[in-house]
């Protein structure tokens, strides 16, 4: 794996981040020859109809269309899979990519990917119950919510698997 390019880029280059939004369009039918069958396709009309996407993580108050179909165009909301260019807001540049093994990552690594001390405290009596009786401490570290957080994915702690550790810096758009 060393040896390999990562495949989500090198030094310099560019990702966008997906998140939920919310976009003003309308909802077709087309026939699909792969499928056999009539399929729901959105067209997404924002733009053209002078309108600005609209971010789930900003708990916007758009009024939603209910259903699909209709003449009408309406606001839906949309996953971040099919979040086009236009509407990213959040753009980030590798800084480095590294190659290490899952339990090499260190406390500040931990901390960025998200897990922090705040959490952890709030957490603790779920983690005091799991110890107990185990013969640990009885105390969360970030290292256990490291562990706990890979093993809520499907992912095997024990296999201590190599991973691509990607640092990026976020930039304006």
């Amino acid at each position: 794996m060393a040896g390999d390019a990562c495949p989500h880029g090198g030094h310099g280059d560019g990702l966008r981040v997906r998140e939920t939004f919310f976009a003003y369009g309308r909802w077709v039918t087309r026939y699909s020859q792969k499928k056999g069958r009539d399929e729901w396709h959105f067209i997404d009309m924002t733009a053209e109809c002078d309108r600005t996407y609209q971010y789930d993580a900003d708990s916007p108050d758009v009024p939603l269309a209910a259903g699909r179909g209709g003449a009408l165009p309406g606001w839906y909301k949309r996953p971040s899979i099919f979040m086009p260019r236009a509407a990213c807001r959040i753009l980030l540049e590798i800084v480095s990519v590294r190659v290490e093994r899952l339990q090499d990552i260190s406390d500040a690594d931990i901390v960025a990917e998200s897990i922090d001390m705040e959490a952890l405290a709030e957490s603790q009596d779920r983690y005091d119950i799991v110890c107990k009786g185990s013969g640990a401490s009885g105390r969360a570290t970030l290292r256990t919510a490291w562990r706990e957080l890979w093993e809520s994915t499907g992912g095997d702690w024990e296999a201590n698997p190599w991973c691509w550790a990607i640092t990026f810096k976020r930039v304006t758009p």
